[in-house]
Formats: C-alpha cells, structure tokens, sequence
C-alpha cells in the first residue's frame, strides 16, 4: 500500500538541533599562501555551519507519526453493493477503557468514541478523513479512480484516551446521526495499538494499513473476495422524521450546498433518478432518490363506485405532509371526499388505504402528493 503524505523520511517537525557543545579544533590551521589561509577559513567556516546543520544531535520532542489508509485505486463496496463515495468518513480513534465495540452494542458505538484528538483535547479535523473517489490524473487512464483514504497524522500525546498499548480503530461511515439505515465499518487489527509517546527518545512511526492481511473487521467486511472494505447496513433506533436527514442520507454536502441544483438534484420537487417521482413523494414512501428502480409500491383500484389507492407512507415526518388527492381531469386535485385506513404497520412506516366514492360512469384518478409545510410556514 502507498499512503498519501512522505513515507520514507521524517516529517521536519521532529527535527530538533542545538549548536550547543561543538567545538572548532581547526580554527587556527596555518598555511604559506595567505590567500588560501582565508579560503580554508571561508571553506572551514562552511563546514561547520553544514556540522551544525547535519551532524548536531537531535532531541526528540515526544511525537508520532500515523500513516492511516487503504490501498489506491481498490474496490470499496457498500452492503448494497454500490462503489463508496465521498460522503463516507474515515475517523481513527479508540473505545472507552472497557467497553468492546461488537454488533450486540453497536448502538452504543457513539457514546464510547473518542476520535484522536490534540494535546488541549480537542478534536482534530484533519483525522477526520474524506473517502476520495476522484480520478487519479495523469498518467493514468482517464477512468482510473482514487478509491481510497489516507492521511497522516500526528499524535502528541498520551492522554486519556490514547495510553500506550490502547487499542486504536478505524471507523468509516456515511453518517452517524439521525435515524434509518446508515453503512457502517469498524475495522481492527492486533498491532493497531496507541504508541508510547512521552518518554520517546527518536522519531515514531505507526502504518495502520486496511489492506494487512490481520486487519478485520467488527461491522463490514475487509479484504474478502477481492473487495478491501464492504460497509454493512446499520439501522439507528431513531426514526429517520427530517426531510434534511434524509438528504444527507443520500446527497453529498457540495450538491446540497449548491442552489443551481436545488430545481434538478436536491430539491423537495427535483427528480434527481428520473423517474417522475419528485423527492419529496420518495422521502415519505421511503424509497431512493438516486435509483429508477426503487418506486413507491402504490396501487390504484377500483370496484363499482369505490376507488382505492394503497401505498406506504413514513410515519412522523417532521413538517412533510404526504396524502392521496383525486379528480376526474387530471388537473383539479382534490383531498375532498377521501378516507384513510392504517391497514399495517411496517414500523417505521405503514400501509395505507385511502378511499373515495365517485359517479357511476365516469373517469376517475388518484395519486399520492407530498407538501413542505415547512416551506409554507
């Protein structure tokens, strides 16, 4: 694996000199040119300032350097089965002194995490780290990909939590907040441990490669059948209620971030897969947005006068209104007349029948909208 960042020589930072104690035993060499006397001065004093430079001793100030990453260009999975992106994070840090994370707790997870942080004990952003799914660039084909994540990193400390011999995990999601189904994987390795730092006497160095073969993985899959990292669908206990979860759930920060893409990608009324199912329709059906094939199970029937429309509907949504209309011209929709029955409960979500009785003979139409009161409010 290469890692991102100077793998092969130690970062300035840890290089400390002192002039302190040299001693110049040539300063009074003598020589019959007295031309060549002041350039062997001039040469001499040069080569003591590269002594002082170069061969000083060093003191080390108590740091470690933390090359953390997978391998470039590999193949990273969801548990669906869909190429990671970048709205997945990597983050190294460790546990709470005992507590295990295993899939029986995993809930607990959030509660017992302590991303690695600086000597003041505040978080570090940069080891926070962004999955890259960019082009590799010149000189590789056009369709080469990054795939990957790397960073090094520097640990100044061992502060609670970071004691020598502590466990050290990689945690990758796409998100850890919110409710619904989120990709998560926790991975591990019997020599990811937090190095001795304050009594170090020369520079440490620490890889924390996904890719070793003894790294595996607590949720997830690392290194099987050619994948080096599959995510594995976790479902959080909080029902996923906010229209804005939702689309960090599903779009990037940058597309949300962009009112030009609010009309076509990321918009309550947008139809970012095509499918003439507006996001808002697949937020409260609980389908995805960026996938034709995932559509609202909705079915329209009739029996003599009665018309039905079943479909599944998200329950508690937070300022979203989603409710079946009629009409008999396609244009003037309608609520009026209409009867809802809860005919199950899926959990989070339930099984709708609404109903309404209209003219014997006539053409008749039902379809499922879904409002922002939000917007209006």
């Amino acid at each position: 694996m290469r890692l991102a960042g100077n793998s092969h020589a130690v970062p300035p930072i840890f290089l400390r000199t002192s002039a302190q104690g040299l001693k110049h035993t040539n300063t009074n060499m003598k020589s019959k040119n007295p031309s060549r006397t002041c350039l062997a001065s001039g040469l001499l004093k040069l080569a003591c300032l590269a002594a002082v430079t170069i061969h000083t001793p060093i003191t080390w100030a108590g740091e470690a350097t933390l090359q953390v990453g997978s391998s470039p260009a590999g193949t990273n999975l969801t548990g669906s089965g869909f190429p990671l992106d970048s709205r997945f994070r990597f983050e190294i840090g460790t546990f709470d002194p005992g507590f295990t994370p295993s899939p029986l707790n995993i809930l607990d997870w959030i509660n017992h995490w302590y991303p690695l942080t600086d000597a003041q004990g505040k978080a570090l952003d940069e080891a926070t780290i962004t999955y890259n799914d960019s082009a590799l660039g010149y000189p590789f084909s056009p369709d080469a990909l990054a795939n990957q994540f790397s960073i090094n990193v520097t640990l100044a400390h061992n502060l609670f939590p970071f004691s020598p011999g502590r466990s050290v995990y990689i945690w990758g999601f796409d998100r850890r907040q919110g409710g619904g189904n989120v990709e998560w994987i926790l991975i591990r390795n019997p020599a990811w441990i937090w190095p001795t730092i304050d009594t170090a006497t020369e520079p440490i160095i620490r890889t924390f490669d996904v890719s070793h073969p003894d790294s595996f993985a607590i949720i997830g899959q690392v290194n099987m059948s050619g994948v080096e990292m599959r995510t594995a669908t976790v479902t959080l206990s909080t029902p996923l209620t906010s229209y804005d979860a939702w689309l960090a759930d599903h779009f990037t920060e940058a597309e949300i971030g962009d009112p030009a893409l609010e009309a076509t990608r990321w918009g309550f009324l947008a139809d970012a897969d095509g499918d003439t199912i507006p996001n808002g329709v697949e937020f409260a059906t609980g389908t995805g947005p960026l996938s034709a094939a995932s559509a609202p199970a909705m079915e329209v029937t009739r029996s003599g006068n009665l018309l039905t429309l079943t479909f599944t509907r998200r329950k508690n949504m937070e300022h979203i209104v989603a409710e079946a209309q009629w009409c008999g011209d396609l244009t003037q929709w309608t609520t009026s007349g209409i009867t809802e029955v809860v005919i199950d409960d899926l959990g989070d979500f339930e099984r709708i029948e609404a109903s309404v009785i209209v003219s014997t003979g006539t053409r008749a139409f039902m379809r499922l909208s879904a409002g922002d009161l939000g917007e209006a409010g």
